[in-house]
């Protein structure tokens, strides 16, 4: 008679892969999540560009016609795209930002008044006491807190390394 042979793992097979697995998983998921803040602070940075960039060619056209903003006046405004001060003076940059913006932001008037100094943007409603001027690591540490921001000002580099 022909003895029969079961086919299978052994236990000590299956706690090797087991142990292997929840290793990799415990290696991998710490990078995934910091994957995951990094590429959030990436757009918000790109969000706060698109801000500067459009606040930047509103105040040009207006001081082209011979107008000025306050000096160093801090601005927030919402998808609407109309930026409101505490000195009660309205900036209307929706046109320059799109009919697709959305989100809440913050600009700095320059010195001028006839240009921007920096930008904020958040998914969430901005003070004035939230628009600051952060650098790439601060934005990147703002992830994790309950008022994440995004900030662009000149020569602040989107694409340097978020967590240096």
């Amino acid at each position: 008679m022909k003895e029969r042979k079961l086919k299978g793992f052994t236990l000590i097979e299956l706690i090797v892969v087991i142990a292997i697995v929840a290793a990799l998983a415990a290696i991998l998921t710490p990078m995934f999540f910091g994957m995951v803040k990094e590429s959030r602070a990436s757009k918000y940075q790109a969000q706060a560009r698109h801000v500067f960039e459009g606040t930047q060619l509103a105040l040009t056209n207006l001081s082209a016609q011979g107008g000025v903003y306050a000096p160093n006046a801090i601005y927030t405004g919402a998808a609407d795209g109309i930026a409101h001060s505490s000195g009660n003076d309205d900036c209307d940059v929706n046109k320059y930002l799109g009919n697709a913006f959305d989100g809440y932001f913050g600009f700095v008037v320059d010195s001028a008044g006839i240009g921007c100094t920096y930008a904020v943007w958040s998914d969430r409603p901005i003070n004035e006491s939230d628009v600051v001027r952060l650098t790439p690591a601060q934005v990147y540490d703002s992830m994790s807190s309950s008022m994440p921001l995004g900030c662009y000002y000149p020569n602040n580099d989107v694409n340097e390394n978020l967590t240096d």
